[in-house]
């Protein structure tokens, strides 16, 4: 298109071109606009974002819609001299979408494998794209305003070359309900560079449920004989300079995720882990919550959680009864609690009550003592939409694996705490240590409350359940 940018990068650097089209319609002019690329072996991208050295390319996790076509189709080329015959790097998923009173507002598809992130090329003649880092299994396609799709319409989305044997598409509406479809097992999908892959979805295969409140899971999990649950959609999560609290995005996502704490500021960051019962003061320190001896509990939900119905009182902090009811005391519970691995994320499955295995999928139930055996279920991320559409929670260990400097939000700049992939994360509940239990020497009884830990499926009284440890926090909603 005409104005579109090129970066030509040769010997002598990095030159920015627009384009100007010529006829054929499929030739353009090249206009320098900054920079040089000198002589010798030119290599060209298309668009000029998406490179930042001239060699890797970047493909982004976020598209934006073309009404027929694509946007900013990525493309390169290679020569020794000034006539570039760009190849596509891609190809393109095409979804064909037709429902009466349905307008699309996103789709998100979900691969097997890392569908973007940074690339290295290989050139022979055409380009091949080989995955480095930095990206995830996920691309998720925005409409700058809301789709009808009556009369059918096509979606692209362009992805990697390669062999996908598993696809989920999510499709969400202008009202923010879900329609969430995988591939049919053991089909594979093939996506080929510079060509399109069609997936056709009518009237017939698109039922969009509500999500209410928002950011609940679908399955429901018996905490006592009369009483259930549904989970959050993720962990805790609050934001000091805002004062808003969320839930992090899935269930395998949390802040410090792949990070080492000198990487943030404390003052802005979106924390999650927080002292025992500080639903009134998540930014307590920690000689106020030590001087809290004997206080109540407060309870997270309280507040209104943004992306949770953002109205208080909705969600709820479990007890150490309910945790051990649902893991231990439930019918059948033994049947449908395990280790796994989620994508790259090490965790606790839990199944809902009324569980059916979708098609396709397995699971095997049980632990070991030490909670290290997380070899007997793993789960691609298109896999566990899968299981978490029929209602499967993941409990993440949300660990940073690392001995590293106590949060300093906690008033605690000369201490240590360990929550890794060896000891497991530790999850507060609501209920307070008993007045006769003396967590340690020195520290007065009422101290603080109970932690459920994910690693080996204990529910005990840990060594540090102090009002000061830093623990995350997930809520549910009593149905």
């Amino acid at each position: 298109m005409s104005g579109d940018e090129v970066a030509i990068y040769g010997t002598a650097g990095r030159a920015i071109f627009s384009t100007s089209p010529l006829t054929p319609a499929t030739t353009a002019e090249l206009i320098c606009q900054e920079g040089v690329a000198g002589e010798g072996t030119y290599r060209a991208f298309y668009p000029s974002t998406l490179t930042t050295d001239g060699v890797n390319v970047t493909l982004p996790a976020v598209q934006n819609t073309v009404d027929g076509s694509l946007a900013q189709f990525p493309m390169y080329a290679q020569s020794d001299d000034e006539n570039l015959s760009f190849k596509n790097l891609c190809g393109a998923l095409v979804i064909h979408l037709q429902k009466s009173d349905v307008e699309v507002s996103s789709i998100t598809v979900t691969a097997d494998a890392n569908i973007n992130g940074r690339f290295s090329i290989t050139y022979a003649g055409v380009p091949t794209l080989r995955y480095l880092d930095g990206g995830s299994a996920s691309t998720t396609l925005l409409c700058s305003q809301p789709q009808s799709i009556a009369n059918g319409k096509d979606f692209y989305v362009y992805m990697p070359h390669g062999t996908y044997s598993s696809l989920c598409i999510e499709i969400e509406d202008a009202e923010g309900n879900i329609c969430t479809k995988t591939t049919k097992p053991n089909v594979t999908t093939y996506i080929h560079r510079s060509q399109t892959t069609r997936i056709n979805l009518g009237a017939n295969h698109l039922t969009f449920a509500q999500r209410f409140p928002q950011g609940m899971l679908p399955g429901q999990f018996s905490v006592s004989a009369t009483q259930q649950v549904r989970f959050s959609q993720g962990i805790l999560q609050y934001n000091p300079a805002s004062q808003i609290f969320r839930f992090a995005k899935d269930q395998c996502d949390y802040t410090l995720k792949g990070h080492s704490l000198e990487l943030f500021s404390f003052d802005t960051m979106w924390r999650e882990y927080f002292g025992w019962g500080t639903g009134n003061n998540p930014n307590a320190s920690k000689a106020e919550l030590d001087n809290l001896t004997g206080a109540p509990f407060v309870d997270w939900g309280i507040n209104a959680i943004s992306n949770g119905g953002n109205q208080p009182n909705i969600w709820h902090t479990m007890s150490k009864e309910e945790w051990d009811y649902i893991v231990n005391l439930r019918p059948n519970a033994a049947s449908k609690i395990a280790v796994a691995v989620v994508g790259s994320e090490r965790g606790l499955v839990l199944l809902p009550d009324n569980w059916t295995l979708p098609t396709g999928c397995s699971f095997t139930p049980g632990f070991t003592t030490d909670g290290q055996d997380y070899s007997l279920n793993t789960y691609s991320l298109s896999e566990w939409k899968r299981m978490e559409a029929a209602g499967a929670v993941f409990v993440v260990n949300a660990g940073l694996g690392v001995f590293m400097p106590a949060m300093p939000f906690l008033g605690r700049p000369e201490g240590f705490f360990f929550s890794g992939t060896t000891a497991g994360t530790n999850y507060w509940t609501s209920s307070e240590v008993g007045p006769d239990v003396l967590l340690f020497p020195g520290q007065d009884p009422d101290a603080g409350g109970i932690a459920v830990n994910v690693t080996g499926v204990r529910i005990d009284v840990n060594d540090y359940t102090g009002r000061s440890a830093c623990y995350p926090v997930r809520l549910v909603k009593y149905e």
